[in-house]
């Protein structure tokens, strides 16, 4: 697929470039210059499908496969002090957690 606005500024810089002889602007030599630049993205739209084309039908490489990793314990429970501590360290920066976290440590002490 060819990104059109990206094609059509791409034509007016081809046509930029070699319009300096004309003094207004010109139809036919920006039709061209259009012409050009559409050919170009189509090639390079054709391109891309190619390499993806290509990258698709590459054999996937082979991760060599070890022993499993298995978890044999539960991971312990926090404690509602312990989950209030925890989610501290998800508010902002303006907070002052130190003074917060003594302040739920001393609620169950």
């Amino acid at each position: 697929m060819v990104n059109r606005s990206d094609l059509m500024k791409a034509a007016w810089v081809r046509y930029r470039q070699g319009a300096r002889r004309f003094i207004k602007f010109d139809r036919i030599a920006f039709a061209s210059a259009l012409r050009i630049e559409w050919s170009c993205a189509q090639a390079r739209a054709r391109r891309l499908q190619r390499e993806r084309d290509l990258y698709d039908a590459a054999p996937a490489a082979v991760a060599k496969v070890e022993k499993p990793i298995v978890v044999t314990s539960e991971p312990a429970e926090m404690s509602e002090m312990e989950r209030r501590i925890d989610g501290l360290k998800y508010l902002s920066t303006r907070y002052r957690i130190d003074l917060m976290e003594r302040a739920i440590r001393a609620e169950y002490a």
